[in-house]
């Protein structure tokens, strides 16, 4: 996915369409998930993608905060 993503930049985007991996690619990228299970426990699955796309802000806000 990150050699998609540089390769094409913000010309394509990217999303994920095995459950799987949903939570995986969320830091990689991806932009939507595409699930058969989300008919099932919907609530979960939002919340599941809340949660990733937080874990990539706090990864960014880490990774750009001064040394201390």
């Amino acid at each position: 996915m990150a050699a998609i993503r540089e390769l094409c930049g913000d010309r394509l985007v990217i999303g994920v369409g095995v459950d799987d991996c949903a939570l995986e690619s969320f830091p990689m990228g991806s932009k939507f998930w595409i699930t058969g299970v989300g008919d099932a426990i919907p609530k979960h699955n939002v919340k599941l993608m809340e949660l990733a796309e937080a874990t990539v802000i706090i990864e960014k806000a880490i990774a750009t905060a001064p040394a201390v």
